[in-house]
């Protein structure tokens, strides 16, 4: 017996008052009746007292319960899967019948195969198969497998033990946690009495070779040589070809011998170009078996000349820009639009980006996000020059690219613009569903935001018939139209023709200085004629142009329905693209957004970056784009109308600049002679680009266990130790979020801190630190995490296995048959009496109260 509450024994001294109280009584009844009411009162108090007291009966029990937890991770080979599955299927068999099973299969996610309760045991015939489980889980998530958390596992083993059993978890695993902290978890659940046994899993004989990491100094200068080291693991002897690539293109090989065990090939490199570089190293054997870990990224930052990248669609036409920019010591890199960065490493290599003539359909959304990350979280610079391709025109209307600028691309129409009528044919048929649909119907708002209020819109959608949307309506009706359209869905057939002529019959209806129909289709139509229509349409000054989506897009006679229609032609394999050629389109059938007039650029407001540059000898410029200028811009030059020409912002930690004229020889062709075209340019560029300070400060990432350590070195340019600065540290990882981190100083002049890198991919820090209000540090380093920890190559971690095992008392690599074996100190069942006292207790007194209320005299009588 035990009280877990001894000193409500105290209310036993409440006894004598039930015998005062009987003393005192003037009760009618016979001496024995109320002597045996007291008496039942008293084992009522008794009751009551041990129950709140909770008295416990205890007895030993030696039921067992055992949870198998089955580590599926990919560091398991193919043959350790079957070894776990053997070991768990042979230990069932020495189960005797009143021990308990339970099977829990893990990777960084833990799933109950099987709870540990005896009405719900697996059959000797149901064995259980883990590279089948596995697979399953690999369908479901690709990634599924590629981290370890046996912490979660364990706590997970918690939740299904039955209450009154010995509690024994048998780990099968190599040891090898990604994330987690297995020892900890090991030892809360001592406390609970949860013994844990470990089987470690041994890695395959088979031959196995990867790319540990490329060790790289994390900063060089620029044309000064350097290192680097590719860290090679093998478990036998071979001949390896390693390729050394710098940002995707090969600089070096080399034909190496490895040995077995940890092979080191020495590459040395000299870069003659300053920003972030990408090395990549890999590694190709006669035999191997894994293929993922043969790849491993490392990253350089190289200082030195600053570097822009510009981007025009006619890459001839930058050669002005490009001249006098690279005469003032910047490096100039030039792409069209299928150059535009796919990765946030290559955007890294520049301290400016320029989008000099550039249509947002040649970017996909991913591409804008990083180029919106690379300015507000990096520090980059970001420019937009004018052009048919750029602002509104270019389709960048409610876009990330637009959010970064300092203008918007919707422009106010003025009175003089021509009235716009515009029938929008979209496509609803069957191939359309899903998001193609979804984004056809953006599209279609985004075009009625960006209609003026003396425009008209009608909207018609078709299948194998057409169906009116909503007929010829007032754009300034924006909610209503966006309402309609919301109803449109998916299904049916193809045929075009129709709808096409009910947009036609429409627009001949009305009054409006310009008609434009835009036809959005991804399949075949049925046959109609289709010059016939056009020509008509153009005739009566309608033009059409034509949107296809997706292989599966007739583009033969959506581009000659354009081409006779006096239109534009668009084809796109993304649909994300759709809105924004929409866009692009709206703005370019309303006329509003270009305006192709002679003016000088007027100063509204001084500004250090046109120092020195006198205007107003500046000769014409010829033209420029239309935008409207964001309340917190700052507007430096404006046209003749008062439109914004030169526009800047802080935008996050970066800069963007707007200038809506261009830098070539259609609207700046004056000024291409003009003594101030290079200053002007030279000036604005270098205020726009990202700063960094060359300073004597070493940064240094290093990684382990799904942990990166930053460790920072300041020192001043005498060599002395900087201490106590303030520091801003943010970190994008591949997912492009930002996080700001917290640094601490752990010694003179050293600053450290550690971030997560637990998913696969670049991960940048933008570092700034502060003395005395003056900046001392910027620059942005970062690390790449090439491939899960779990294609590393390992041993089974033995040393993690026996201490796991030894703080919870468990044994170390048991075999099947102990599995079950009896625990050496039986459970103690504790059995609470309060449940009985009380029921006990409620029947007492309803004996106490007959006995108080009856005369047994009477009855007998």
């Amino acid at each position: 017996m035990e009280i877990t509450r001894p000193f409500l024994l105290l209310l036993l001294l409440l006894l004598p008052v039930l015998y005062y109280g009987f003393r005192r009584s003037l009760v009618d009844l016979s001496r024995t009746q109320r002597i045996i009411s007291l008496c039942v009162r008293i084992i009522i108090v008794l009751l009551l007292i041990l129950s709140v007291a909770d008295l416990q009966y205890l007895k030993t029990d030696d039921k067992l319960a055992v949870m198998f937890l089955a580590d599926i991770s990919d560091s398991i080979s193919a043959d350790g899967l079957t070894k776990s599955t053997e070991y768990i299927n042979e230990a069932l068999e020495s189960r005797s019948g009143n021990q308990q099973v339970g099977i829990i299969a893990f990777t960084d996610k833990a799933e109950i195969l099987q709870a540990a309760h005896l009405e719900n045991q697996r059959s000797s015939e149901e064995k259980l198969d883990l590279a089948e489980t596995k697979q399953t889980w690999i369908d479901a998530d690709e990634d599924a497998a590629d981290t370890t958390n046996i912490a979660q596992a364990i706590e997970t083993a918690w939740s299904v033990f039955p209450a009154n059993a010995n509690k024994r978890i048998v780990l099968i695993t190599d040891g090898i946690e990604t994330q987690g902290d297995a020892i900890h978890t090991g030892l809360r659940g001592k406390d609970f009495g949860i013994q844990i046994d470990t089987v470690p899993i041994y890695p395959s004989d088979d031959p196995e070779v990867m790319v540990q990491r490329i060790e790289a100094p994390a900063q060089v200068k620029q044309g000064a040589p350097f290192n680097l080291e590719v860290l090679i693991h093998s478990n036998h002897d071979d001949i390896a070809q390693i390729n050394l690539y710098k940002n995707k293109f090969e600089v070096a090989k080399k034909e190496v011998r490895l040995v077995e065990g940890e092979n080191r090939v020495l590459f040395t490199e000299t870069s003659m170009e300053s920003g972030t570089l990408t090395y990549d190293a890999t590694c190709r054997t006669t035999q191997d078996t894994r293929y993922d870990n043969n790849r491993a990224f490392g990253i350089v930052s190289v200082s030195g000349k600053p570097r822009v990248l510009l981007i025009d669609e006619n890459e001839s036409q930058t050669r002005y820009l490009m001249r006098v920019l690279e005469d003032a010591k910047i490096r100039v890199d030039v792409r069209n639009g299928l150059g535009v960065p796919h990765e946030l490493a290559d955007l890294q290599n520049y301290e400016l980006v320029i989008f000099s003539d550039v249509p947002a359909n040649r970017l996909n959304e991913k591409q804008m996000e990083l180029i919106r990350t690379y300015v507000q979280d990096l520090g980059g610079g970001f420019m937009m020059l004018g052009s048919e391709n750029s602002y509104g025109l270019g389709g960048y209307y409610k876009t990330p690219i637009e959010e970064i600028l300092p203008v918007r691309t919707d422009t106010e129409k003025k009175k003089e613009t021509p009235s716009l009528a515009m029938m929008l044919v979209i496509d609803k048929s069957g191939s359309m569903g899903g998001i193609k649909i979804e984004l056809a119907k953006e599209a279609a708002r985004a075009t009625v935001e960006l209609l003026g209020p003396r425009d008209k819109i009608g909207v018609i959608a078709f299948d194998g018939s057409p169906f009116w949307i909503t007929e010829m309506h007032d754009a300034s009706d924006k909610q209503f139209i966006s309402n309609q359209v919301g109803s449109i869905t998916a299904g049916g057939g193809t045929n075009l023709y129709p709808a096409l002529q009910q947009a036609y019959f429409a627009l001949t209806e009305t009054s409006a200085k310009l008609k434009h129909v835009i036809v959005l289709s991804d399949g075949h139509s049925q046959p109609g004629d289709w010059y016939g229509i056009a020509s008509s349409m153009y005739s009566e000054r309608i033009t059409v142009s034509t949107v296809g989506i997706g292989s599966g897009a007739d583009m033969n006679m959506l581009g000659d329905l354009a081409k006779w229609g006096g239109g534009r032609d668009y084809f796109t394999q993304d649909p994300y693209n759709v809105p924004q050629i929409f866009a692009k389109e709206t703005v370019t059938a309303s006329k509003s957004a270009i305006i192709d007039e002679p003016f000088i650029p007027q100063r509204i407001k001084p500004t250090q970056v046109l120092s020195g540059i006198d205007l107003e000898l500046a000769p014409f410029l010829l033209g420029y784009v239309a935008t409207h200028p964001r309340p917190t811009a700052e507007i430096f030059l404006v046209s003749d109308r008062g439109d914004p020409i030169l526009a800047s912002w802080q935008y996050g930690l970066g800069k963007a600049v707007a200038f809506t004229s261009d830098a070539k020889a259609r609207w700046a062709s004056d000024w291409l002679e003009w003594p101030g075209y290079g200053k002007f340019w030279t000036q604005l560029v270098r205020d726009t680009m990202r700063k960094t300070t060359l300073s004597n400060f070493q940064a240094e990432i290093t990684k382990e266990k799904g942990v990166a350590h930053l460790a920072i070195d300041a020192l001043s340019e005498t060599g002395d130790f900087l201490n106590e600065l303030d520091s801003d540290i943010s970190l994008i990882g591949p997912d492009l979020k930002k996080k700001q981190l917290a640094i601490s100083q752990t010694s003179p002049g050293r600053y450290e801190l550690d971030f997560p890198t637990q998913d696969v991919g670049p991960y940048f820090l933008n570092i700034m630190q502060k003395q005395a209000g003056e900046i001392v540090n910027t620059q942005v380093t970062g690390t790449v995490v090439s491939y899960p920890e779990e294609y590393l190559v390992h041993n089974a971690n033995e040393s993690l296995l026996t201490q796991l095992s030894t703080v919870s008392g468990g044994k170390f690599n048991i075999s099947a048959e102990e599995a079950f074996r009896s625990p050496e100190n039986p459970v103690i069942l504790r059995i609470h009496l309060w449940r009985p006292f009380l029921i006990t207790a409620l029947i007492l007194l309803l004996i106490d109260i007959a006995l108080r209320r009856i005369d047994f005299r009477n009855i007998s009588g």
